[in-house]
This record gives structure tokens, sequence and C-alpha cells, in this order.
């Protein structure tokens, strides 16, 4: 393959988060180590002993004191939560286990003994010990819901027909799952480093970027990753191994270390002439994927650049609503106009036009043919 045909610009990039896997069982963030993903997971590896050990346990039942009100007597129950879901957690966890002398490691330290069973000695497990365990725990969960999946089955046929339509060297994808879904649908080229990226254009595959990393990586010793052996490699992975950036402070450093990933896939949004927001909102946590997508918007300089946004029926939401209104502000910056309902011949210059779709990801697979002809 010449310079120039690997310099032809992927035309689509898809933006995937939790919600595009939702329907075939994935999790999301918010809704991680509830009572029913302890049971779920303990049918499923029995004799896992990560998840069984002691610090798994009592992650789960710090989240659950601060998740429900410890104050009954606050007027405002929702505010006395210490944490309204897995995602806040998470954060603080991740936070509290960066510094063990900050606020946030005392607190954490005070509710372990708080929550200590009945029998369990009183060594509780350290703040890093808990942290490690919560991220195992992650794992775990997008493990799970692929553990025997079948990709032949009627609810994962909108997604093979969406798979086909990727490899003809015009598409890209950028994910912030840590599942293995893409590549259950063998979807394109999980891009971990130039061979990975020179194979996928070559062959006119989907390049697949990973954002934060994936249950099928192993983290070396040098902070480097590699494909590994399973697609649920962070079951039975060593501790330092695990490979995904969970919230908190230090899903920059490992971002960081994924520099290379980053940059292909904010070149890609730079040379793209439709970008489609799948189950990705724009979460709390992500506030410099935020930033950097947005500006990578910006500067995208293809002549028309059309914004899809798939979050759901409810298009009056919050959700859809901000992100619709972040991508219109992003590209008003750039000095781009939003093109009218019925658009003007020669309108195609500077322009940009962002739709809401009030569909599930498999919806919008369904009825995908009929966007690509403009019906």
């Amino acid at each position: 393959m010449g310079d120039n045909e690997e310099a032809k610009p992927l035309t689509t990039v898809w933006i995937l988060g939790a919600g595009f896997s939702k329907p075939l069982g994935g999790p999301l963030l918010a809704d991680m180590l509830s009572p029913e993903s302890q049971q779920d997971l303990r049918i499923r590896y029995p004799d896992n002993p990560h998840l069984k050990s002691r610090a798994e346990s009592c992650v789960r039942r710090i989240y659950a004191y601060g998740h429900k009100s410890p104050s009954r007597h606050h007027a405002d129950k929702a505010k006395a939560r210490l944490w309204e879901h897995a995602e806040e957690f998470l954060d603080y966890l991740d936070a509290a286990a960066k510094n063990a002398n900050s606020p946030a490691a005392k607190r954490i330290a005070v509710l372990a003994s708080m929550v200590r069973a009945t029998g369990e000695p009183p060594n509780d497990p350290g703040v890093e010990e808990l942290q490690t365990a919560a991220r195992r725990l992650v794992a775990a969960e997008c493990c799970a819901f692929l553990d025997g999946a079948d990709p032949e089955t009627e609810k994962w046929q909108p997604y093979r027909e969406w798979s086909r339509s990727l490899n003809d060297g015009t598409n890209a994808v950028i994910t912030f799952n840590y599942d293995t879904v893409l590549e259950h649908l063998n979807s394109g080229v999980v891009v971990l480093g130039d061979d990975d990226y020179r194979e996928a254009r070559k062959s006119k595959q989907a390049p697949i970027f990973k954002m934060h990393g994936s249950v099928a990586w192993r983290r070396t010793a040098d902070g480097a990753f590699e494909h590994a052996d399973a697609n649920d490699f962070a079951l039975t992975c060593a501790d330092s191994e695990l490979a995904i950036a969970t919230p908190g402070p230090g899903k920059a450093s490992l971002c960081e270390e994924l520099r290379e990933t980053w940059e292909r896939a904010i070149q890609a949004l730079k040379t793209a002439d439709a970008i489609v927001f799948l189950g990705y909102r724009f979460p709390p946590t992500d506030a410099s994927a935020r930033s950097m997508l947005l500006e990578a918007l910006r500067e995208n300089k293809r002549p028309h650049v059309d914004v899809h946004i798939v979050l759901g029926p409810n298009v009056n939401t919050a959700d859809p609503m901000r992100l619709e209104h972040l991508a219109k502000c992003a590209l008003e910056m750039a000095g781009r106009w939003e093109l009218g309902p019925e658009p003007e011949p020669g309108d195609a210059d500077g322009t940009f036009k962002v739709r809401k779709h009030p569909l599930w990801a498999e919806d919008f697979f369904t009825v995908l043919p009929a966007l690509h002809t403009g019906v």
C-alpha cells in the first residue's frame, strides 16, 4: 500500500460508550458494584480468588454504605450520600489511594472499620488494596456479560450487520469501553502500536482505538501494553497487569501511557466527514476526553461535518441535549454554521449538521442504510 492510500481520511468515526454494549448485557458504569452483580460474578466464577477476597467484600460493603443515606436525620437523603453511584465511588476511592494521608483515605479507612463483618479480624484492607479490588470488580463485570455469549444469536444481529459495514477502509472506531464486544464481532483491528495500525489500513479494516484500555490487554512492567491471549485476561492476571483506566486520578496516568492511541484517534476525528456518538455521553469523570474530543471537532478541516447522537429514544433529556450543545459550540467556535432543514445548493463549505436520533444503538444500526442514502 502506498503512502497516499494510507493517508486517505477515515470518513466516519464511531465514538462508543457503555450504551453501545448495554443492549447485549453490558453494564453501565454507574450501575456497577450492585448486589445483583456480586451474585452473578460468584455464580459465574466461583473459584476465582480475586472475586471472593476480603478486599472485594469490603469494597462492596463500603460502596453500599456510602450509597445509602448514612444520616437518617438529613433533610435531603440524596445529599447525605457519600456517592450517588459507582462512578463517583470509584473516583473517590482512586483519589484516596493516591494519597494515603488525605481526608479521603482516612474516611475510607474509617468506613472499612465500620462495615467490618462479624468475626473478621481488625486488620482491614488498606486503601490501595481496596482500590485494586474495585478495579478488578469493574473488569470482571465487563467480562461476565460476554461469558458464553454467541454473536450469532438474534440480539446480536444489528451489531453483526453494522460490523460488516465497517471494513471498507473509511471507518474508525473510538471506544471508551473496557469490554471485548468489538473483538467478538471481529469489527476491525484493535490498535496497539504501528503494526496494528498499518494492518488495519492495508486490509481496509476499521482501526479500533481503545482509549481507556481493555480487559483483553496486559500491562507490562515497563508501563507498555500488549494483547493478551484471552478476551477475559483481566479475570486472572496479576494486579499490576490490569490495563483499564477506571475513574479517578489514575485514569490520566494510564491514558498518558496510551498517548499514541489517543493521537491517532484525534487525527481520525480531524479528518472525518461524519462522527457518531453511540452510547457515549461525556460522563463527568471524562473531563480530559471531553476537552480533547471537542478540540478535535473544532480543528476538523472537512468542508462539511455531520454529527449523529444516539443515546436512546428520549432526545430531550439532559445527556443528549448537553452533548448536542457541546458539539454545536465546538463547531461554531471553528467558524462553521449549521445547515437548515432544507440546505441550499452550494451550502457544503464550512458547515455542519448535528442530529439527535431517538433510537437505541441497535435501532440506529437497523436504519443506517437509510441514513447513508439521505432518507
